[in-house]
């Protein structure tokens, strides 16, 4: 097909233009789509992570149901251990504590408790820890350990300031 002049600047501009910019243009686009690839990859591992986690935590529930302490405890170590970046980590550290604590295992106990202080990575459930850690601590009668939690709780944020308590 033949061009006229005007067809055929148009076209050795483009290519120049092509020449000069086409390997950064092919660059950024490629970059762009792997970046896409890893961020749907990340987000698919963890809902499969999430998935799995919850299966097991409904294992867990009926291990609570069924006063199962030797499953509770299993599934509860997995859970932490496992996926411990899930919502269900913390959830099965508390089942555990609560499982130890009508054992009798204090000390488990507050093992499950410290660790979603310290390590679970949920902050919302900071204060519920630590005001159960002050229930644990108070059952073994280390008053001065229970009035410790319940200070790193009313300094968590969730107590009301004094205009919702009329003061």
């Amino acid at each position: 097909m033949a061009y006229d002049l005007e067809e055929q600047e148009s076209i050795d501009q483009m290519k120049a233009w092509w020449d000069r910019w086409g390997t950064p243009v092919t660059s950024v686009v490629c970059v762009c789509c792997l970046a896409f690839a890893g961020w749907n990859g990340w987000n698919w591992w963890q809902r499969n992570q999430a998935a799995k986690a919850s299966q097991i935590y409904a294992a867990l529930q009926n291990a609570v149901a069924t006063h199962d302490l030797k499953n509770v405890q299993s599934l509860s170590a997995g859970l932490i251990s496992e996926y411990s970046s899930t919502l269900y980590a913390p959830l099965a550290a508390f089942a555990s504590a609560q499982s130890a604590s009508d054992a009798g295992d204090l000390a488990d106990a507050k093992a499950k408790l410290n660790w979603v202080i310290e390590k679970s990575g949920r902050p919302e459930y900071d204060t519920v820890a630590r005001v159960r850690l002050a229930g644990v601590l108070f059952d073994e009668g280390c008053c001065a350990g229970c009035r410790q939690a319940c200070r790193g709780a009313e300094g968590s944020g969730a107590r009301p300031s004094g205009r919702y308590l009329g003061g």
